[in-house]
């Protein structure tokens, strides 16, 4: 598992803290999009350490490359747009008292997945090849 996986999860874990995750619209949202990029790289890993790369052909390697193409990306996106759900959220409601820690907490998680994805994955997390469909 990729360390930023691991940022992702504990981000997860702890959004389910927070009292109100089951009554803000802004929360869940936020949990459904930690929850995309959680299984986006999780995927990515999966998909990546399924072939033995020193032993298989070209084919294959194009073929697992094309497949985990973008994920990074969108895995990244997903984790910028539930940093400003949660931002949002906590712009319009005030932090009561015994959950300051727990959002400092819950931030930090998402400062270190942004920061492990970007040191691990430089290119991917910053571009994405976009595919045309053209047909003459």
């Amino acid at each position: 598992m990729y360390k930023a996986t691991a940022a992702y999860g504990s981000a997860i874990q702890q959004l389910k803290r927070l009292p109100d995750r089951h009554n803000s619209e802004l929360l869940i949202h936020a949990g459904l999009e930690l929850t995309i990029a959680y299984n986006l790289m999780k995927a990515k890993w999966e998909i990546t350490n399924s072939i033995f790369w020193k032993t298989s052909n070209a084919a294959t390697k194009r073929s697992v490359r094309a497949k985990v193409e973008g994920m990074t990306f969108d895995a990244i996106s997903s984790l910028i747009t539930a940093g400003d759900l949660l931002n949002r959220y906590f712009d319009r409601y005030d932090i009561p008292p015994q959950s300051e820690r727990l959002w400092q907490e819950t931030i930090l998680c998402l400062h270190h997945a942004q920061r492990w994805t970007r040191e691990d994955f430089q290119f991917d997390s910053t571009s994405k090849q976009l595919k045309l469909d053209i047909k003459l």
